[in-house]
């Protein structure tokens, strides 16, 4: 979709539209799964090359996982105040365990189908085609 709407990137004529949110959409929401992807195929690299600093690399690594399960314990706690959504503790800890979860592999997948896609997309491939609709059918 950005591609059709590549006219508005940076175009006065959109106003804040075309100066903020198109460009923040390109390089935060579509690059990004690209730039993770890249990091973690340089990561192995790197260390076998003797370019990363491995006690810098779990900090950081501890800290990105920290604040995933920060900001997603923070969403469960806002749930739980406000609409009384996960009143029983045992609730609370197995969301924690899928807020680590998230941050130990499925962040990673989603971000490899999330690239694949993107490369799919500028390749004009995965095209869903055309959809015709059936209806509901009885049995």
């Amino acid at each position: 979709m950005l591609w059709i709407h590549r006219a508005m990137l940076f175009n006065p004529r959109y106003g804040r539209l075309g100066w903020v949110a198109m460009p923040y959409f390109i390089l935060f929401e579509a690059l990004a799964p690209v730039v993770e992807v890249l990091g973690y195929v340089l990561l192995p690299v790197f260390y076998l090359l003797g370019l990363l600093n491995t006690e810098f690399a779990a900090l950081f690594f501890l800290l990105a996982l920290g604040y995933g399960v920060l900001l997603s314990q923070l969403a469960v706690g806002m749930e739980t105040l406000l609409l009384k959504r996960y009143p029983r503790l045992r609730d609370r800890v197995v969301l924690l365990f899928f807020s680590l979860l998230e941050g130990l592999g499925y962040r990673q997948v989603l971000a490899l189908e999330r690239a694949v896609a993107t490369f799919q997309v500028w390749r004009k491939r995965g095209v869903w085609g055309e959809m015709r609709r059936k209806g509901l059918e009885s049995t």
